[in-house]
């Protein structure tokens, strides 16, 4: 039940609805959802890139010890967003003007082809390596792994979508609970994900 910006949880838990949750970097989630190149697999958010790094900052990722997975993310001092997929090439996608709040939708077919749009741009590549997600590994975000932080980001979340085989396997929104800890709430599973690294987020 929700009034105005109060979440009521059935145990009578308030939560309060922000706007977004940030990182600075040593804070993660791991999603509870995997993939292999047998799913299609769907990601529907907005976000804000806060600045620049001297290394790469991940929105999400699932790689695994030996680098299979796929990640999207931002190279160093760059803030034009990529995704890499297993041993394949890193896909760019340049000259992008991004916004305070950024829209993206990311869709990873069955065995190949990719499709990115950010802000309304809308890019192609059908050159996926097969492997991209060739393990068992969950997504992350704010990291491109969920087993441990790797490539951490100073990006803020306002809202994140990750469809699986056309199923909507979670629906997060930024919420504080009762005694003021930031943490991502799903409305699918009806699940609050806190973070897995160290400090706690930002939110705003």
């Amino acid at each position: 039940m929700i009034y105005q910006n109060i979440f009521v949880d059935n145990e009578g838990n308030k939560y309060t609805r922000v706007e977004c949750l940030e990182s600075t970097g040593t804070q993660y989630i791991d999603t509870g959802v995997s993939g292999t190149f047998n799913n299609q697999i769907e990601f529907i958010g907005n976000f804000s890139l806060n600045s620049k790094s001297s290394k790469e900052q991940a929105i999400l990722g699932s790689k695994n010890s030996s680098n299979q997975g796929l990640t999207i993310f931002f190279p160093e001092y760059s803030t034009n967003l990529r995704t890499w997929c297993g041993s394949g090439t890193a896909y760019a996608i340049n000259d992008v003007a991004l916004k305070e709040k950024n829209s993206l939708y990311a869709i990873f077919y069955k065995n190949k082809g990719r499709k990115i749009i950010l802000n309304n741009i809308e890019y192609v590549n059908d050159n996926i390596s097969n492997n991209f997600t060739n393990n068992s590994d969950n997504f992350g975000l704010f990291s491109d792994k969920a087993t441990t932080l790797s490539s951490p980001s100073n990006i803020a979340i306002h809202n994140w979508k990750i469809i699986k085989d056309s199923v909507l396997v979670r629906d997060y929104v930024p919420m504080l609970c009762e005694n003021n800890r930031p943490c991502l709430y799903d409305k699918v599973s009806k699940t609050y994900f806190y973070n897995q690294g160290t400090g706690e987020f930002l939110w705003g």
